[in-house]
């Protein structure tokens, strides 16, 4: 299954708003995975995502997120 605009957006605005936690960013990209969106899809998302980032910290917290994806992070994080 391939993201919709509404799982797009919402993914969007959980991102861009750097004070969400990690873990609650986990449990919108679980629902995504379990919604049968891939993790190639999600992490292509999130590449996009980070090439529009206006500030180094904003792409610093996507770049963590697609750790989550990727599977580079702890145990507890990874979500695929």
């Amino acid at each position: 299954m391939m993201l919709n605009s509404y799982d797009k957006k919402t993914l969007l605005e959980v991102v861009k708003n750097q004070e969400t936690s990690l873990l609650d960013i986990k449990k919108h990209l679980i629902e995504l995975k379990n919604k049968d969106v891939s993790k190639d899809e999600l992490y292509l998302f999130l590449e996009n995502l980070r090439s529009d980032a206006k500030t180094e910290s904003e792409e610093d917290y996507i770049l963590e997120i697609m750790d989550s994806v990727c599977g580079w992070c702890s145990l507890d994080l990874q979500i695929y």
